[in-house]
């Protein structure tokens, strides 16, 4: 299990750093979508990692919280079905999508007895840099995922 969370997190870190190097910072995560040559990337790569760690994820959490893990995950595979934000229809479902998925996160860590220092971190220094805040601000929520995956696991 702790193999399947090591490759999630590799890859979404490849993903961004590798993306950042070329362009710089995105707006948000989901912004990368926008800014590569393979619009198909992004929603792969965020599939792929969400289906890595859905085991370990509801292998860990306690089963009354296991809702969580669920919501969590339906709003990353709505997120990647609908990367297109700025166009149509996928504009609200990605939005949607993705307010469901921060908010679960969120409350899946703290419900997991960790508090979210990282995504916190990421939304103070998103307020240097307004630009940057919801960009921050998930990067610091990943980084909060896989803090607590991995230490649940080892």
């Amino acid at each position: 299990m702790i193999a399947s969370v090591v490759i999630s997190a590799v890859l979404f870190a490849a993903l961004i750093i590798g993306y950042a190097l070329r362009h710089k910072h995105p707006e948000s995560l989901s912004a990368i979508y926008y800014g590569m040559a393979n619009g198909w990337m992004f929603p792969l790569t965020l599939g792929v990692c969400a289906g890595l760690i859905i085991a370990p994820m509801f292998e860990i959490t306690p089963e009354r919280f296991q809702f969580l893990v669920f919501l969590l995950m339906a709003g990353a595979m709505f997120v990647a079905a609908s990367p297109k934000y700025r166009d149509g229809l996928d504009g609200p479902v990605h939005y949607t999508s993705a307010i469901i998925m921060c908010a679960a996160l969120l409350a899946w860590v703290i419900a997991m007895g960790y508090f979210p220092y990282f995504g916190i971190t990421g939304g103070i220094v998103g307020l240097f840099k307004r630009r940057y805040l919801v960009y921050a601000f998930e990067v610091g929520m990943l980084v909060n995922l896989f803090y607590v995956l991995i230490f649940e696991l080892v």
